[in-house]
């Protein structure tokens, strides 16, 4: 993915390396994939309302799940690939503590935000970490 490949660049040409500029890149990638997911659920939630009209929609169906599936993968992707990147840059404990967030949101999180996305809110403070 074209992401991935930017943030590779990013850490891999010195002259332009900081930890805060490789950050950034990762902020902006969840960011960028959150969007993406968030706007593949408005899609999704439209689609249903096609089909429940009576709309044909069974190939726009299949590439809509494989879609998002391919996004929430590259987010999760991207989202480890920073808690390796802040591991190896001497700060374990941000990486900790951002796996130890998404695993305790998206486990423990109150029944009134089920349906909120996970990701988008821990990656939105990525930076305040």
């Amino acid at each position: 993915m074209l992401l991935q490949q930017y943030l590779t660049f990013r850490q891999s040409h010195f002259t332009l390396f900081t930890v805060t500029a490789a950050r950034g890149a990762y902020s902006q990638a969840i960011r960028t994939l959150s969007a993406e997911r968030e706007s593949l659920f408005v899609n999704a939630a439209r689609f249903m309302q096609d089909a429940d009209r009576g709309f044909s929609t069974s190939t726009r169906s299949a590439e809509l799940g494989s879609r998002v599936h391919d996004v929430e993968v590259s987010l999760a992707d991207v989202v480890i690939r920073y808690c390796k990147f802040e591991a190896h840059s001497g700060n374990r404990d941000r990486a900790v503590a951002v796996l130890q967030a998404l695993l305790e949101y998206n486990l423990f999180r109150p029944r009134e935000v089920r349906f909120h996305l996970p990701v988008i809110y821990v990656s939105s403070n990525i930076r305040s970490l």
